[in-house]
């Protein structure tokens, strides 16, 4: 969760954390590879839940936006480590479904205050000019 960059009255305003979602499957079927991507993604959208809870906390706090059009977080599902790894990220994947709609919100309500949540990665400078990407 370090070095996560907020940009108040950003030209692309919005959550720029994350790549888009890994589409459901057979967690029974899936191959290494597959597993792995899902293990990354459930981290990925982990830390992105702590980053943008500190950033709207930080946000309020300092008089920027209201506590009042926030979404509440969805309550912490505890996923225990297993033996059985496909069981382990079967679960980890639950917890995903459930944050990424939570990130989605947040995700509106920065946009409506033009506000960025960047990557450490992604350029100061970004959007580069004369562009309309935007990372996810």
């Amino acid at each position: 969760m370090r070095d996560y960059r907020v940009v108040l009255n950003a030209a692309e305003p919005g959550v720029a954390l994350l790549a888009p979602a890994i589409l459901a499957s057979n967690i029974e079927a899936d191959n290494v590879a597959t597993l792995n991507e899902k293990l990354d993604d459930a981290e990925a959208v982990d830390d992105a839940a702590e980053a943008l809870s500190l950033v709207l906390e930080e946000l309020v706090a300092r008089g920027i936006m209201g506590a009042d059009g926030i979404p509440d977080r969805p309550a912490s599902m505890a996923v225990e480590p297993d033996k059985n790894i496909r069981r382990y990220i079967a679960g980890r994947t639950q917890r995903v479904a459930v944050l990424r709609p939570w990130i989605d919100s947040v995700d509106t309500v920065l946009r409506s205050h033009n506000v960025a949540v960047l990557r450490p990665e992604v350029p100061l400078d970004y959007p580069p000019a004369g562009s309309t990407a935007r990372p996810r």
